[in-house]
């Protein structure tokens, strides 16, 4: 072992007072040998208030815990179980070093609040004591695994190996209204929820966390200026950050939380495009399929941009020979910009496209290809970055139909390179960096300025919970599961 993690282990044991030398470098790894940061953490899940009195006199004066762009420890919440959320008030001394330093972390050192409090409490075995059971307690009943930063939100149930058919289990034990019976002509009867294509249903254990670790310390996340606020920023940017990881997002990507599911994406993306503008419409052109939501088909049509309808098949497929001969003729011929809006997964038939096939076909001649998830993010991969040309340009997500779902937003994920508008598609708080009689300057940060007003925070943080419920159960526990109601109802 290195001399310089011999003496991290030792200052974070002189710290945590952890006996355990294995528990020390397990905690270390899981915040990647960054000691101010695992302090950090260490400290605000356990509650200490490293100004004061006490406290300051036993730690160590190096290493310091503050660190450039690292957010402000000064303030310190006591555990959910004492209802107490008052903000501490600094020391001047403290007050006085950390002036010049930012609330805001670095993108590589950013606190992830979603995953942070689930993660300490695995090591430190610390539970609350409220009056709703915590979901890192119903949880951990299934832990097998090595906790990572992400997958921590839900303790170690990211691997289940034998145990998936329990973790299903799980799940639908806590579907809401799960055994609520409705009156009928026929009597009373249980309900039998069939209708996961419109909407998902709620989640006993989500709502547990949005109650026990979210709410608490909700506040605005258009200021930081407050540890509520900041904490608040923290969960939403957090759920962010998963969402990208889950559907292999890059730099060159944004992910945009909007409005009322895949509706509110697509026309997000149809305002960002201008296509309403004579110059750009003119020159552009929109590949449609015969199976396409019709939100997927009126906010094109109704700019007014040429619109081609792409029939399918006798298997119901995509008529690949019809598509390959017309994006030939309008790339080489008319010589228009080609936009392909199809769906993944036909909400009306549940058949499936070749999403990288096409889009490898589609960028053979310079086209845009968007895929409407709606009815495909809860069950399939997503994978914005696939080998060769099989990228995707964007997907829109009703997340709302994942199970645990409602309330959550739709998103926008997309390449950067679309975002060409100079003024935000809507405009309004939190899109400028100021105003005056004459100018205004928005802000450049596209996922910041295409998300005006007061957001659906809630909505955002609860849609970064269930993407990472999805990818616990795993897609090959999915598509046997899918496979087995086929073989038994066909």
């Amino acid at each position: 072992m290195a001399e310089s993690q011999r003496q991290k282990i030792d200052y974070f044991q002189s710290v945590s007072n952890w006996q355990d030398q294995q528990k020390v470098i397990d905690f270390l790894e899981l915040y990647e040998w960054d000691l101010d940061f695992a302090v950090e953490a260490f400290l605000t899940n356990t509650g200490v208030l490293i100004d004061s009195e006490e406290t300051t006199n036993d730690l160590p004066n190096e290493p310091t815990l503050l660190r450039t762009n690292s957010r402000d420890i000064g303030f310190r919440f006591k555990s959910l179980d004492e209802h107490w959320t008052e903000q501490e008030t600094p020391s001047e001394n403290h007050q006085q070093q950390t002036s010049n330093h930012s609330l805001m972390e670095s993108p590589h050192h950013s606190f992830n609040a979603l995953s942070h409090q689930q993660t300490v409490n695995h090591f430190n075995q610390t539970t609350t004591t409220s009056n709703t059971e915590s979901f890192d307690d119903q949880v951990n009943q299934f832990a097998r695994s090595h906790a990572t930063i992400i997958s921590a939100i839900f303790p170690d149930i990211d691997q289940f190996d034998h145990n998936k058919q329990q973790l299903l289990q799980y799940i639908d034990s806590n579907i809401i209204g799960k055994n609520i019976r409705v009156n009928t002509p026929w009597g009373s009867r249980k309900i039998i929820y069939a209708d996961y294509t419109a909407s998902g249903r709620g989640l006993t254990f989500i709502e547990h966390y949005m109650l026990n670790n979210v709410l608490p310390y909700y506040s605005n996340t258009h200021t930081i200026n407050n540890a509520c606020a900041l904490q608040t920023t923290k969960f939403r940017e957090g759920a962010r950050t998963i969402i990208k990881q889950y559907v292999n997002a890059t730099d060159d990507d944004v992910v945009i939380f909007t409005g009322s599911g895949s509706t509110a994406a697509i026309n997000k993306l149809v305002d960002v495009l201008q296509l309403r503008e004579e110059n750009v419409r003119s020159k552009t052109v929109v590949f449609v399929t015969t199976f396409e939501h019709h939100s997927n088909i009126l906010p094109w049509k109704e700019t007014g941009v040429e619109v081609i309808r792409i029939p399918n098949n006798k298997q119901g497929l995509i008529d690949e020979d019809f598509l390959k001969n017309q994006l030939k003729y309008y790339h080489d011929e008319v010589k228009k910009h080609i936009i392909c809006t199809f769906n993944a997964a036909s909400n009306v038939t549940g058949i499936r496209t070749d999403v990288d096939h096409v889009s490898k076909l589609v960028h053979q001649y310079n086209g845009w290809i968007f895929w409407d998830y709606a009815a495909a993010a809860p069950y399939l991969k997503i994978d914005m970055n696939a080998p060769e040309l099989a990228y995707k340009d964007a997907v829109f997500i009703s997340t709302h139909k994942f199970v645990g779902g409602p309330s959550t937003p739709g998103i926008l994920i997309a390449k950067k390179k679309l975002f060409t508008n100079q003024v935000p598609s809507k405009v309004g708080g939190g899109t400028v960096n100021f105003v005056t009689r004459t100018h205004t300057e928005y802000v450049k940060d596209i996922e910041v300025r295409e998300e005006g007003g007061t957001p659906n925070i809630l909505g955002a943080i609860r849609a970064g919970l269930v993407f990472h419920l999805k990818e616990s159960v795993g897609y090959h526990t999915i598509d046997a599961r899918e496979d087995a109601l086929v073989a038994k109802f066909f």
